[in-house]
């Protein structure tokens, strides 16, 4: 009999083994679980931070083109201002806030004139660092692009110098057309 009682007490402890999973074992799914949902956050933040890269290369091109068209007809660019900008509808709607216009990190755009007023700067402050490279070497027919003060090598070298340049967390950058 005692047999008996030992044998059942070895049963009902083996099923109780079987009934869930240890305290052990529900941290590691969890980790396992927070591990994926990091790497999925990662991954939506690239994607996402590529995408606004992508649409401020194309808003500069957009504003580029608009200003061309605007002033083709005119000796210089005397008077390019962002208020012009805004007016004359050169940047995209949703990049206007009152009489500011912003980048697509939430830094200023700002719509000026050089070299006499023959030429064009389009200035961006607010790039981050893990854009600003690309972003700096957008376009092969500026007169020239600086960042953060220093002139870019345009041509051979070009790579090197946008990423030394873009050495702040948040950077400036400006595009010089005609």
């Amino acid at each position: 009999m005692g047999n008996e009682k030992h044998n059942a007490l070895a049963a009902r402890a083996n099923r109780s083994g079987e009934r869930g999973a240890t305290v052990l074992e529900a941290v590691m799914w969890m980790l396992i679980a927070l591990v994926v949902a990091g790497s999925v956050f990662w991954g939506v933040s690239k994607a996402f931070n590529s995408f606004k890269l992508y649409r401020q290369q194309n808003d500069i091109a957009v504003v580029k083109v608009q200003i061309q068209q605007l002033y083709a007809g005119a000796p210089s660019y005397n008077g390019l201002d962002n208020t012009v900008g805004i007016h004359a509808g050169l940047f995209p709607s949703d990049m206007v806030k009152g009489t500011s216009v912003v980048n697509r990190w939430g830094g200023t755009i700002t719509l000026g004139t050089a070299s006499s007023d023959t030429q064009f700067t389009i200035s961006l402050s607010g790039v981050p660092r893990d854009q600003c490279p690309t972003l700096a070497q957008f376009g092969d027919d500026w007169v020239s692009v600086t960042v953060n003060g220093a002139a870019l090598t345009m041509g051979a070298g070009r790579v090197a110098s946008a990423t030394t340049s873009c050495s702040g967390d948040s950077n400036a950058i400006v595009f010089t057309g005609r």
